[in-house]
């Protein structure tokens, strides 16, 4: 530890900062004991030890972390391969100065750069990369780089500039951005001592890669800016920063570069409109149409800039009522229905490319879409008398559906058509009893709901790239499927229900012959069963228990001329899922009740307090004001196949079995939960509600069980209306409140060799809302005041095992008035006494007032301390007014809004926009 070469710095209290070198071979090294091969891909554990002392001591450690910089630097090259070769003494290396630690940063900071001040009043840590050269020879660079894992788009803006400070005069810095080492823009400037600023515009550096496209040339330079290969400046990857030497013999200099930024965004101003309208012909024919513009500069709220891309939009539709030319006693419901939209988008810049479009460029560029769909549909709106049509004509809709499309880009082409037909039948056939018997009441043997369903579909839809002058077919998927639906519903005697749909979709380009007909019915590609059953028994409305039992069992495989790219009909994928319910809700108030009902009510005005008679009487009434407790079990576990050799055994598709012999699922969960409400009424106008919620989830995936616990409670709910009876709130026209509290609670684990390992715990206190107060006066003035809080804490118990504390606050101000004249008014008309200007009225203006806030924080880490990660504030002022005149209604809507935040300023924004609205009914 006293070694110079990694010791960074001290001070006279013995503090002394050490910075240790990961690749040290003489520091870092594997011990004996250690039997695997170790790698920092990984890192689960670390320990600190100390040996060699010779009597006892005390060793102060204030943090340990990993540091590194994002610049990475390469070694001193030879770019142009034709020169003195790169020596042994030549050096270049990568480090940071800043002012905490440098005193010749502090004595001489970057200019008119302020880093501001922390909480304690000292200055926030304000940085610069260094790069240091030692013996450079002529003809030679060194450079760091930069790259993201995302990428950066600069075109938004306008130049980019840095500050830089030489140590001495003498070589060049270079900063290069792009996609990465072969494909960048290159920025050049000559070394001076002191500070400096570049500044560079970044269409310059675009124009001189058009010039040199225009060439034919991998690389141009022009005076101080380069280009080499394709770079884009949408499409930034890495970031490079290096000195050059062109000039002396050799070079040695200190080269500090602060803040790399670029300025100047392109704020023109935006536009966005649209216009609709509506046409009805009576009830036969109607048609509507809506044209919509938003060019590339508009930005809605919330938004620093446009989209780049100018979106037009044009749609219609039309409704004809065939049925108008029939009978009306046929009862015919015919729309037919056409519909045709078109949509395309012009890109400010060109694609995957920082060149700016200009006029009929856009054009070029645009990406288009184009689709009509028509329809026509049959089915009886009444319902028939007759045994014939009430069976074999009510039950019946018939459709059919055509739809066309076509779109274009820069590079490809496509199409699609679909057509499909359907024939469905749903009956439903009441509750014919067919005998009665005691308790189970009527019994009933026919189903209840019987329906069925036949439809066919055919599409197809294809892509050509057009790209480099070739038409190539990049796609071609097409379908013809036949899909079979039917239900049935069965209520045999009182309490017990029971349900059983399928869905089976068939691939028909797969021939299947059925043997009767001998008609094609193509392969099952798919198949959705659902069953369910349910009893409910009332015993005396003291206890009224219902149980029942669900399950979805569903198959799925895949079809090699589809979009999903297999090579021939797959194996099936398989999936059921059951879930078992038992609902009990306690008839606690008629318990009560009945109690209550023991004693003679004839004498209850004798009975003297307290007496038993007296508590009879007593609990009657309590027993109105009980919201019976309702108690819900359930309980559930699906599990999931891939590439079944063989349809599972029908006990697995309706649940009975919850496995399949002899093969491995990939995917297994169950669940169990209990859930218990009821409430109680105080007064006639408060109610107070109370909730239990507890669950336990388990996942079973990659060879291990993930498990959940959630509990919520307490959960309370409370509500008053008709504040307005009570005295000192007697000047209220209508007035209620109400707050509500919950406590949740979710635990995360996971389950490995029998052995439960916490994961991570979730606590989160909600008050929703904390209060809630609406009241209106009898001048039509309403306002609406609420509060809303909430508060997270979560704990990890693996890796640095922090904590992240939240809150969240939004608190609500709404001030209302109504005016409403439905008999209209009536204004006279100057010189003409006589005749009045008649219109109605519906006037409603609004002023609605936000705050919001929130805060996150973690505590624990590497560090150990309390760390703000963020601080938010939020205001958002709305005032509103909309009013009817009849034939013309119109709204207003204007909003200024403002946030913060305390930790990072760049979320900083200012929101105003103004909606305005008018709708002219001819």
């Amino acid at each position: 530890m006293n070694d110079p070469n990694y010791i960074v710095s001290t001070s006279s209290t013995g503090w002394m900062l050490v910075q240790i070198p990961l690749d040290d071979s003489l520091l870092v090294s594997v011990p004996l004991i250690s039997t695997g091969e170790p790698t920092w891909e990984k890192i689960t554990y670390a320990r600190v030890w100390v040996d060699g002392f010779t009597q006892q001591d005390t060793l102060e450690f204030y943090d340990m972390g990993l540091v590194g910089n994002r610049w990475e630097p390469n070694s001193i090259s030879l770019p142009e391969q034709i020169g003195v070769p790169v020596q042994p003494e030549e050096k270049f290396t990568v480090s940071v100065v800043n002012n905490r630690q440098n005193q010749d940063y502090i004595d001489n900071p970057p200019p008119d750069i302020d880093p501001g001040e922390d909480r304690d009043g000292e200055p926030k840590l304000e940085q610069s990369i260094s790069l240091d050269c030692s013996e450079m020879l002529n003809g030679h660079e060194g450079v760091a780089r930069q790259t993201f894992y995302s990428i950066e788009n600069y075109t938004r803006y306008k130049s980019l500039s840095f500050p830089f400070h030489g140590g001495s005069s003498g070589g060049e810095l270079f900063f290069q951005m792009g996609r990465d080492s072969l494909n960048y823009y290159e920025v050049t400037c000559d070394i001076q001592q002191g500070w400096q600023v570049v500044e560079v515009d970044l269409q310059d550096l675009v124009d001189l890669k058009t010039l040199k496209d225009q060439t034919g040339e991998n690389e141009l330079r022009s005076g101080d800016l380069a280009v080499a290969g394709n770079p884009s400046l949408s499409e930034i990857m890495m970031l490079g920063l290096g000195v050059r030497n062109r000039v002396e013999p050799s070079l040695t200099n200190q080269v500090w570069v602060d803040d790399i930024t670029v300025v100047g965004h392109y704020l023109e101003p935006g536009s966005a409109h649209r216009v609709s309208g509506d046409i009805k012909f009576a009830d036969m024919l109607s048609i509507s149409g809506d044209y919509r513009m938003i060019d590339d500069d508009f930005h809605g709220l919330g938004k620093t800039s446009g989209t780049g891309t100018t979106v037009t939009r044009y749609s219609t539709s039309s409704t004809m009522n065939l049925d108008r030319f029939t009978p009306p006693v046929w009862n015919w419901s015919l729309p037919a229905t056409y519909a045709w939209n078109r949509n395309f988008s012009e890109p400010r810049y060109a694609i995957n490319s920082d060149i700016r479009l200009e006029g009929d460029e856009t054009w070029a560029y645009r990406t288009e879409s184009n689709k009509w769909d028509t329809s026509i549909q049959w089915r009886r709106n009444g319902r028939s008398d007759d045994f014939l049509g009430r069976y074999f004509l009510d039950p019946i809709h018939v459709r059919h559906a055509l739809g066309n499309g076509w779109g274009r880009t820069s590079a490809t082409r496509d199409s699609t058509t679909n057509e499909n037909v359907s024939f469905t039948y749903d009956l439903s056939l009441g509750r014919m009893s067919l005998f009665r018997m005691p308790v189970l009441e009527d019994i009933r043997l026919r189903p209840t709901r019987f329906g069925f369903g036949v439809s066919w579909r055919r599409g197809r839809n294809v892509m050509y790239d057009i790209a480099n002058g070739d038409t190539v077919l990049t796609r071609d998927d097409t379908e013809r499927v036949l899909l079979t639906d039917g239900n049935i519903a069965f209520n045999p005697w009182k309490g017990l229900t029971t349900s059983y749909s399928l869905a089976v979709g068939r691939d028909m380009y797969y021939p299947l012959d059925e043997p009767l007909t001998g008609l094609n019915i193509g392969r099952e590609v798919s198949r959705n069963q659902s069953a369910g059953v349910s009893q409910e028994i009332n015993f005396w409305n003291y206890l009224k228990p219902r149980a029942s039992w669900d399950v979805r069992y569903g198959m799925t495989r895949l079809s090699p001329h589809t979009s999903t790219g297999a090579d021939t009909l797959s194996r099936p994928d398989v999936g059921s899922d059951v879930t078992a319910r038992l609902n009990l809700r306690l008839g606690l108030a008629h318990t009560i009740r009945s109690i209550a009902r023991l004693r003679d009510e004839r004498l209850d005005e004798g009975a003297l307090p307290g007496s038993p008679r007296w508590l009879l009487s007593k609990m009657e009434r309590w027993a109105d004001r009980i919201t019976d407790p309702n108690i819900v079990f359930s309980r559930s576990r699906g599990s999931d196949y891939n590439d079944v050799p063989a349809m599972p055994s029908t006990a697995y598709q309706f649940g009975f079995e919850p496995e399949i012999d002899g093969l491995n699922s990939y995917n297994k969960t169950t669940s169990n939960s209990m859930q218990i409400s009821g409430g109680y009424r105080p007064t006639n106008t408060m109610s107070v509600r109370l909730e239990y919620n507890d669950s336990e989830n388990k996942s079973f995936y990659s060879g291990f069980w993930n498990r959940t616990d959630n509990t919520t409670w307490p959960s309370v709910t409370l509500s008053w209306s008709g504040l307005e009876r009570y005295q000192p709130l007697a000047f209220l026209r209508s007035g209620s409140v109400s707050s509500g509290y919950r406590l949740e609670t979710s635990t995360s684990s996971r389950i490995e060799s029998d052995s439960l390992i916490p994961v991570s715990k979730t606590e989160t206190s909600r008050w929703s809302p904390l209060i809630s107060f609406t009241g209106s006066f009898d001048n039509k003035v309403q306002i609406t005041v609420s509060d809303n809080m909430s508060t997270t804490e979560t704990r990890n118990y693996t890796g640095t095992s922090a904590v992240v504390s939240s809150g969240n606050n939004s608190a609500q101000f709404k001030l209302s008035y109504s005016f409403s004249a439905p008999g209209g008014l009536a204004i006279p008309i100057p010189l003409l006494d006589r005749l009045r200007l008649s219109f109605r009225s519906d006037l409603t203006t609004a002023l609605s007032i936000t705050r919001s806030t929130s805060r996150s924080e973690v505590t624990g880490g590497q560090t150990g301390e309390t760390q703000v990660q963020s601080d938010k504030t939020e205001w958002r002022i709305e005032p509103s007014a909309s009013y009817d005149f009849g034939t013309v209604t119109a709204s207003m809507t204007a909003i200024y809004g403002w946030k913060n935040d305390a930790v990072n300023n760049q979320y900083d924004q200012k929101d105003v926009g103004l909606n305005l609205s008018v709708t002219i009914n001819f």
